[in-house]
């Protein structure tokens, strides 16, 4: 059997289809996995899985693509299967036996990896070797402390507020006087595509704005994000896995909700998490 794994988003929703991968390869040890990362390629910073954590995904990209130059409507043969909500976990999917499919869709819900967690946090384990020196100075400001990260995200998602909707600054305001009732003298890390507008409208005290890592090197405030004792999150599958891999048992993780405005959520906030109305 042969299954195409559609990529598509940022790096967040990478990770998700990857961990996706993961179930379906040991749901189906004997089949032949491909990527199809064209939809992956033109956002944001492009397929990053392959820079960013120590995975070579090379022979499945490089099948597909093959193929695809062959046979430019290779799909047509494939069964699609489709997700219709994004945060569903349908056990089913998982179980298909179709000589060739495709799976596109972006399977956030942690239940789809829960039997592989420890395998799942041991493949996005981040490439310190090219961190830059701004962050790998941070990092010890970050460990030595009682960090917490905060979140915000708001470029992209100004487009379409229907759909999203941003988190509000009442939100950020509870949850930062949440954490200050829990964690003694805690230190929070911002982190923004819009830092202008959070160093205007977040008020928190003893906070340290972390603006360097851009373009290619915007995956460097995920992994920060990881290494923050707690977190503050946004509704984006970014800062989910910054949540989410955070290794601190004792870790305190508020998020938004609802998440989107234009999804039923299912159990996309993993139990434990804090929720505080967006």
């Amino acid at each position: 059997m042969i299954k195409t794994i559609v990529f598509n988003g940022g790096i967040g929703n990478q990770m998700f289809q990857y961990a996706f991968y993961m179930r379906m390869q040991m749901e189906h040890p004997f089949s032949y996995f491909l990527f199809d990362i064209e939809r992956a390629e033109n956002v944001h910073s492009g397929f990053e899985l392959d820079d960013v954590f120590f995975i070579n995904s090379a022979k499945q990209r490089n099948a597909y693509a093959r193929m695809k130059r062959c046979c430019p409507s290779i799909n047509k043969f494939f069964i699609t299967i489709k997700q219709k909500n994004c945060f569903e976990y349908v056990p089913q999917i998982c179980k298909t036996k179709h000589l060739f499919t495709l799976y596109d869709g972006f399977w956030q819900n942690a239940e789809y990896f829960q039997s592989i967690e420890q395998q799942v946090r041991s493949v996005f384990s981040f490439r310190q070797d090219i961190l830059n020196d701004k962050t790998k100075d941070i990092v010890d400001k970050i460990r030595e402390t009682n960090s917490v990260s905060i979140h915000v995200r708001r470029c992209d998602y100004l487009q379409h507020s229907d759909d999203f909707g941003l988190c509000s600054l009442d939100f950020y305001a509870k949850a930062i006087a949440y954490i200050k009732e829990k964690i003694s003298t805690p230190r929070f890390f911002l982190f923004s595509d819009d830092m202008e507008w959070v160093k205007q409208n977040i008020k928190c005290d003893n906070a340290v704005y972390v603006n360097w890592n851009i373009g290619n090197e915007s995956w460097q405030d995920l992994y920060l994000m990881s290494c923050c004792k707690h977190n503050i999150i946004a509704n984006s599958s970014f800062s989910w896995w910054g949540g989410w891999l955070n290794s601190n048992v004792n870790k305190i993780v508020i998020a938004p909700t609802p998440w989107v405005n234009s999804f039923s959520e299912y159990n996309f906030i993993p139990q434990g998490w804090v929720k505080i109305k967006k």
